[in-house]
């Protein structure tokens, strides 16, 4: 049986989408086509009393967006009060894929590049010491 492991990108965009928009749609089909990410998550967040349509309405506009596309992913992630919506997606992936190197990257016009660049740096040294300690975990059991 095949065990390998092969990493997939996936982009993910949170958003009230108090309505879905071509610019999301756009933003999504460019991240896939110019090969920066494998699969988009499009994440149903924000406040529901500050959007114009109920929490079901946007989230039946949402999941009518991706129909067409299998790589848009509509998620919707019921909120932590204590938490901003990017901190609960975050929580949910983590805890559904325990295995996955997730790292949030801020791409603002007022995020600095050194911290971008720190964080990335961080995400590929995790990735290495995981992959190091699974090969010396298959190494030992093949002894």
């Amino acid at each position: 049986m095949n065990t390998e492991v092969f990493p997939i990108r996936i982009s993910v965009l949170s958003d009230p989408f108090d309505p879905v928009c071509s610019g999301h749609l756009d933003a999504c089909r460019a991240a896939l086509s110019a090969g920066r990410a494998d699969m988009v998550l499009l994440v149903l967040s924000g406040d529901p009393g500050s959007c114009a349509a109920s929490s079901e309405d946007r989230w039946r506009m949402l999941v009518t967006a991706c129909a067409g596309n299998k790589l848009m992913l509509p998620l919707r992630v019921p909120p932590k009060r204590e938490s901003s919506g990017a901190e609960s997606i975050l929580r949910y992936l983590r805890k559904k894929y325990p295995a996955s190197n997730i790292v949030a990257i801020d791409y603002d016009p007022g995020a600095s590049e050194v911290n971008q660049l720190n964080r990335i740096k961080l995400m590929l040294s995790t990735a290495n010491k995981n992959l190091a300690k699974k090969k010396a975990q298959e190494n030992n059991k093949a002894v």
